[in-house]
Protein backbone atom coordinates (compact mmCIF):
# COMPACT_ATOMS: atom_id res chain seq x y z
CA UNK A 1 0.00 0.00 0.00
CA UNK A 2 1.35 3.44 -0.92
CA UNK A 3 0.28 6.36 1.24
CA UNK A 4 1.39 9.91 1.95
CA UNK A 5 0.65 9.49 5.66
CA UNK A 6 2.83 8.02 8.39
CA UNK A 7 0.05 5.90 9.89
CA UNK A 8 1.46 2.47 9.13
CA UNK A 9 0.17 0.69 12.23
CA UNK A 10 -2.95 -0.45 10.38
CA UNK A 11 -1.05 -2.83 8.12
CA UNK A 12 2.10 -4.85 8.55
CA UNK A 13 3.66 -3.90 5.21
CA UNK A 14 2.64 -0.34 4.36
CA UNK A 15 4.85 1.54 1.92
CA UNK A 16 5.03 5.20 2.97
CA UNK A 17 5.79 7.98 0.48
CA UNK A 18 6.30 10.81 2.93
CA UNK A 19 4.58 13.91 1.70
CA UNK A 20 3.62 15.48 -1.60
CA UNK A 21 6.02 15.70 -4.50
CA UNK A 22 6.44 18.44 -7.10
CA UNK A 23 7.47 18.57 -10.76
CA UNK A 24 10.55 20.78 -10.75
CA UNK A 25 10.51 21.15 -14.52
CA UNK A 26 7.46 23.39 -14.18
CA UNK A 27 8.81 25.54 -11.33
CA UNK A 28 11.54 28.04 -12.28
CA UNK A 29 14.20 29.13 -9.82
CA UNK A 30 13.85 32.67 -8.57
CA UNK A 31 16.18 35.13 -10.21
CA UNK A 32 18.95 35.98 -7.75
CA UNK A 33 18.20 39.71 -7.75
CA UNK A 34 20.94 41.62 -5.97
CA UNK A 35 18.58 44.14 -4.35
CA UNK A 36 16.99 41.39 -2.28
CA UNK A 37 20.22 40.97 -0.35
CA UNK A 38 21.24 44.60 0.05
CA UNK A 39 20.37 46.69 3.09
CA UNK A 40 16.61 46.38 3.27
CA UNK A 41 14.43 49.51 3.35
CA UNK A 42 11.34 48.06 1.66
CA UNK A 43 10.42 44.46 2.44
CA UNK A 44 8.03 42.35 0.37
CA UNK A 45 6.14 39.35 1.69
CA UNK A 46 4.09 37.22 -0.71
CA UNK A 47 1.26 34.74 -0.25
CA UNK A 48 -0.02 32.75 -3.23
CA UNK A 49 -3.09 30.58 -2.79
CA UNK A 50 -6.70 29.87 -3.54
CA UNK A 51 -7.27 31.90 -0.41
CA UNK A 52 -9.16 29.94 2.25
CA UNK A 53 -9.69 30.30 5.99
CA UNK A 54 -6.87 27.87 6.81
CA UNK A 55 -4.28 30.02 5.07
CA UNK A 56 -4.91 32.49 7.92
CA UNK A 57 -3.54 35.49 6.01
CA UNK A 58 -5.53 37.63 8.43
CA UNK A 59 -2.78 36.89 10.98
CA UNK A 60 -0.26 38.64 8.72
CA UNK A 61 -2.54 41.62 8.19
CA UNK A 62 -3.12 41.96 11.93
CA UNK A 63 0.62 41.60 12.44
CA UNK A 64 1.21 44.49 10.05
CA UNK A 65 -1.25 46.59 12.02
CA UNK A 66 0.74 45.97 15.20
CA UNK A 67 4.03 46.51 13.37
CA UNK A 68 3.11 49.94 12.01
CA UNK A 69 2.09 51.13 15.46
CA UNK A 70 5.83 51.23 16.23
CA UNK A 71 6.66 53.73 13.44
CA UNK A 72 9.21 51.35 11.90
CA UNK A 73 12.07 52.36 9.61
CA UNK A 74 11.39 49.50 7.17
CA UNK A 75 8.17 49.45 5.17
CA UNK A 76 6.74 45.93 4.88
CA UNK A 77 4.27 45.06 2.11
CA UNK A 78 2.10 41.95 1.91
CA UNK A 79 1.30 40.85 -1.66
CA UNK A 80 -1.65 38.46 -1.85
CA UNK A 81 -1.93 36.59 -5.15
CA UNK A 82 -4.96 34.50 -6.03
CA UNK A 83 -8.72 34.31 -5.62
CA UNK A 84 -10.70 32.34 -3.08
CA UNK A 85 -13.57 32.32 -0.60
CA UNK A 86 -11.67 34.27 2.06
CA UNK A 87 -10.48 37.10 -0.18
CA UNK A 88 -13.32 39.55 0.48
CA UNK A 89 -12.92 39.13 4.24
CA UNK A 90 -9.23 39.95 3.92
CA UNK A 91 -9.98 43.05 1.86
CA UNK A 92 -12.50 44.26 4.45
CA UNK A 93 -10.02 43.63 7.26
CA UNK A 94 -7.31 45.53 5.39
CA UNK A 95 -9.56 48.54 4.88
CA UNK A 96 -10.82 48.54 8.46
CA UNK A 97 -7.23 48.60 9.77
CA UNK A 98 -6.14 51.33 7.36
CA UNK A 99 -3.55 49.13 5.66
CA UNK A 100 -4.56 49.48 2.00
CA UNK A 101 -1.14 50.96 1.18
CA UNK A 102 0.67 47.96 2.59
CA UNK A 103 -1.55 44.99 1.61
CA UNK A 104 -1.80 44.55 -2.16
CA UNK A 105 -4.35 42.21 -3.72
CA UNK A 106 -3.22 41.10 -7.18
CA UNK A 107 -5.89 38.54 -8.01
CA UNK A 108 -4.89 35.37 -9.90
CA UNK A 109 -1.55 35.58 -11.75
CA UNK A 110 0.15 33.06 -14.01
CA UNK A 111 3.30 32.57 -16.02
CA UNK A 112 5.74 35.46 -16.28
CA UNK A 113 3.55 37.79 -14.21
CA UNK A 114 3.57 35.34 -11.31
CA UNK A 115 7.29 34.66 -11.74
CA UNK A 116 8.02 38.39 -11.48
CA UNK A 117 6.07 38.70 -8.23
CA UNK A 118 7.95 35.71 -6.80
CA UNK A 119 11.29 37.14 -7.96
CA UNK A 120 10.72 40.40 -6.09
CA UNK A 121 9.59 38.85 -2.79
CA UNK A 122 11.88 38.49 0.20
CA UNK A 123 9.77 35.92 2.08
CA UNK A 124 6.70 33.82 1.25
CA UNK A 125 3.80 32.90 3.52
CA UNK A 126 2.58 29.32 3.69
CA UNK A 127 -0.47 28.09 5.58
CA UNK A 128 -0.75 29.72 8.99
CA UNK A 129 -4.09 28.27 10.02
CA UNK A 130 -4.03 24.52 9.47
CA UNK A 131 -4.96 24.28 13.15
CA UNK A 132 -8.33 25.79 12.14
CA UNK A 133 -9.16 22.52 10.41
CA UNK A 134 -7.53 20.32 13.04
CA UNK A 135 -4.32 19.64 11.08
CA UNK A 136 -0.97 19.77 12.88
CA UNK A 137 1.20 17.87 10.39
CA UNK A 138 1.00 18.52 6.67
CA UNK A 139 2.81 18.54 3.32
CA UNK A 140 1.41 21.61 1.59
CA UNK A 141 2.27 21.90 -2.10
CA UNK A 142 2.72 25.68 -2.04
CA UNK A 143 5.50 25.40 0.55
CA UNK A 144 7.29 22.98 -1.76
CA UNK A 145 6.97 25.44 -4.63
CA UNK A 146 8.43 28.22 -2.49
CA UNK A 147 11.39 26.00 -1.69
CA UNK A 148 11.91 24.99 -5.32
CA UNK A 149 11.90 28.63 -6.40
CA UNK A 150 14.33 29.56 -3.63
CA UNK A 151 12.12 31.77 -1.43
CA UNK A 152 12.37 31.49 2.37
CA UNK A 153 8.96 30.83 3.88
CA UNK A 154 6.82 31.05 7.02
CA UNK A 155 4.48 28.30 8.24
CA UNK A 156 2.78 27.33 11.50
CA UNK A 157 2.50 23.53 11.22
CA UNK A 158 4.92 20.59 11.27
CA UNK A 159 5.92 19.73 7.72
CA UNK A 160 6.91 16.13 7.04
CA UNK A 161 9.71 17.18 4.68
CA UNK A 162 11.28 20.10 6.52
CA UNK A 163 13.09 19.56 9.82
CA UNK A 164 12.60 22.23 12.46
CA UNK A 165 16.16 23.43 11.93
CA UNK A 166 15.73 23.96 8.18
CA UNK A 167 17.43 27.36 7.87
CA UNK A 168 15.05 28.89 5.32
CA UNK A 169 11.84 28.13 7.20
CA UNK A 170 10.37 30.20 10.02
CA UNK A 171 7.73 28.53 12.19
CA UNK A 172 5.25 30.73 14.02
CA UNK A 173 2.77 29.53 16.67
CA UNK A 174 -0.21 27.49 15.49
CA UNK A 175 -2.77 29.81 17.03
CA UNK A 176 -4.73 32.98 16.28
CA UNK A 177 -2.07 35.49 17.36
CA UNK A 178 -0.96 38.21 14.91
CA UNK A 179 2.23 37.29 13.09
CA UNK A 180 5.26 39.06 14.54
CA UNK A 181 6.52 41.03 11.53
CA UNK A 182 9.72 42.01 13.31
CA UNK A 183 10.45 38.30 13.78
CA UNK A 184 10.18 37.80 10.00
CA UNK A 185 12.59 40.67 9.39
CA UNK A 186 15.07 39.22 11.89
CA UNK A 187 14.71 35.79 10.27
CA UNK A 188 15.58 37.23 6.88
CA UNK A 189 18.49 39.21 8.26
CA UNK A 190 20.00 35.97 9.61
CA UNK A 191 19.89 34.16 6.28
CA UNK A 192 20.19 36.81 3.58
CA UNK A 193 23.96 36.43 3.15
CA UNK A 194 23.68 32.70 2.44
CA UNK A 195 23.24 31.14 -1.01
CA UNK A 196 19.50 31.02 -0.49
CA UNK A 197 18.24 30.26 -3.99
CA UNK A 198 20.77 27.54 -4.85
CA UNK A 199 20.60 25.80 -1.48
CA UNK A 200 16.81 25.74 -1.44
CA UNK A 201 16.64 24.45 -5.01
CA UNK A 202 19.19 21.74 -4.23
CA UNK A 203 17.11 20.70 -1.21
CA UNK A 204 13.98 20.53 -3.35
CA UNK A 205 15.70 18.36 -5.96
CA UNK A 206 16.98 15.92 -3.34
CA UNK A 207 13.89 15.76 -1.13
CA UNK A 208 10.76 17.15 -2.79
CA UNK A 209 10.76 16.03 -6.43
CA UNK A 210 8.59 13.11 -7.51
CA UNK A 211 11.78 11.25 -8.34
CA UNK A 212 12.90 11.58 -4.72
CA UNK A 213 9.44 10.79 -3.37
CA UNK A 214 8.94 7.63 -5.40
CA UNK A 215 12.42 6.18 -4.90
CA UNK A 216 11.46 4.44 -1.60
CA UNK A 217 8.41 2.97 -3.33
CA UNK A 218 10.49 1.67 -6.23
CA UNK A 219 13.12 0.30 -3.85
CA UNK A 220 10.42 -1.55 -1.90
CA UNK A 221 8.88 -2.99 -5.07
CA UNK A 222 12.32 -4.20 -6.15
CA UNK A 223 12.86 -5.78 -2.73
CA UNK A 224 9.54 -7.59 -2.88
CA UNK A 225 10.22 -8.81 -6.41
CA UNK A 226 13.63 -10.09 -5.31
CA UNK A 227 12.00 -11.92 -2.39
CA UNK A 228 9.42 -13.48 -4.72
CA UNK A 229 12.09 -14.62 -7.17
CA UNK A 230 14.18 -16.06 -4.35
CA UNK A 231 11.15 -17.96 -3.08
CA UNK A 232 10.57 -19.44 -6.52
CA UNK A 233 14.20 -20.55 -6.73
CA UNK A 234 14.09 -22.06 -3.23
CA UNK A 235 11.00 -24.07 -4.16
CA UNK A 236 12.91 -25.32 -7.16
Amino acid sequence: IVTITHCNELYRNVIVASGNGIDLKNIPMRKNLAFLFDTVHSFKVIGVANVSFWHDYDRVIKGLFEYYKTNPSINVYFHIVGAGAELENLKKLTESLGLSEFVIFHGPKYGEELDRLFDEAHVAIGSLGNHRKGVRVSADLKTREYCARGIPFVISYDDVDFPNDFPYMLKVPADESPVDIEQILQFYERIKDRHIVKEMRDYAEKNLSWEAKLKPVIDEINRLLAERDKGKRDRG
